[in-house]
């Protein structure tokens, strides 16, 4: 849980993401880490392994984000 909330920090901040999206990718990574700790069927474990890759998947869309999103000018 610890890891997946530390990477979700630093990579908030090494992204610049503004405080909405970090608080959202923050407590996706936070509802993560919960599940794997606070659940021990096999069922649970697959649902919260699915929920691991949504987050993964985000982590890794992080950079277009910055390029795209953060970094693209104001009309």
């Amino acid at each position: 849980m610890l890891a997946v909330a530390a990477w979700s920090i630093g990579l908030s901040k090494l992204w610049g993401l503004n405080m909405e999206t970090a608080l959202m990718f923050n407590a996706l990574g936070l509802a993560v880490g919960g599940c794997f700790l606070a659940t021990n069927s096999v069922k649970a474990d697959q649902r919260s392994f699915y929920l691991y890759n949504v987050w993964l998947s985000l982590a890794h869309a992080l950079p277009a984000y910055f390029r795209f999103i953060a970094t693209a000018p104001m009309a």
